[in-house]
């Protein structure tokens, strides 16, 4: 039975991303309001994607008003449908994919901002290029870590965007995002289609989005570090109360370490 609704999940999930990638073509052709269009499929597309695959979303902190730069850690593909489309969300990728058949064009459509970390104006560029689109009302998602991992793991983050928003007194939102089974990041060397049937052939997949307070420093580095602390902090509360996490932990020279292995 898993298997068979991983199938039909899948050919749905195929479905709805042709049907808005065609409303993204008629729109960019025909429609005045790009933006408003661009970005209404974008939030039907998170919500059928959510429905169809049966994912469960909670969401726990206070969402800010205002165009604001997001930090979210990263453990899967979907994770880019979890967040509310008032926000407008658009992203920060390296240059690259812009270069990419398809996916490098729908990228430059829905104003994504391309990094070349080999440029040495880049910092600057993308600075620039993010207070565009916070002036034109779009947030700023990044994920710091640049890669998935599978929790409990929290990766290093990287630090070039944190000096970023230091320079130009840009505040930052942490988020929490964590799956209520580990199995369903997507890591490594995981293949997209067995990784997809296993997760989303389950009735439901659960998800926890929890955004932080807004977040300055005048110092690049401090700012990554407090904001690597928060999301850090708030994975550990949801991954003890799911149970995620053997066993009981103790802060040693600033890292997690489980007693057990102590004992051991």
């Amino acid at each position: 039975m898993q298997i068979l609704r991983g199938f039909i999940r899948f050919f749905l999930f195929l479905g709805i991303m042709a049907i808005h990638i065609l409303g993204i073509v008629i729109a960019v052709l025909v429609a005045r309001d790009t933006d408003r269009w661009l970005f209404a499929l974008f939030g039907s597309w998170a919500k059928m994607t959510q429905y169809v695959l049966g994912i469960k979303v909670s969401i726990e902190g206070q969402i800010p008003s205002t165009p604001a730069l997001y930090m979210p850690n990263h453990r899967s593909y979907i994770d880019v449908v979890f967040f509310p489309p008032f926000l407008k969300p658009v992203y920060v990728a390296k240059s690259e994919i812009r270069k990419w058949p398809v996916i490098g064009y729908g990228a430059k459509i829905v104003r994504t901002i391309f990094v070349n970390r080999e440029d040495k104006n880049s910092r600057r560029n993308t600075r620039d290029a993010m207070k565009n689109r916070f002036e034109n009302g779009y947030s700023v998602i990044v994920y710091p870590e640049g890669t998935t991992y599978k929790a409990p793991e929290l990766g290093e983050f990287y630090p070039g965007m944190f000096y970023v928003a230091a320079s130009g007194d840009i505040p930052i939102v942490p988020v929490a995002i964590e799956y209520k089974n580990p199995d369903d990041a997507w890591v490594g060397d995981d293949v997209f289609i067995p990784h997809f049937l296993s997760c989303f052939g389950k009735k439901h997949t659960h998800v926890r989005l929890t955004f932080g307070d807004l977040t300055t420093h005048e110092d690049g580095e401090i700012l990554r570090q407090k904001v690597h602390a928060w999301i850090d902090s708030k994975l550990r509360e949801i991954q003890k109360e799911w149970g995620l996490m053997e066993g009981e932990e103790i802060v040693l020279d600033g890292k997690y370490i489980n007693t057990e292995a102590l004992r051991g």
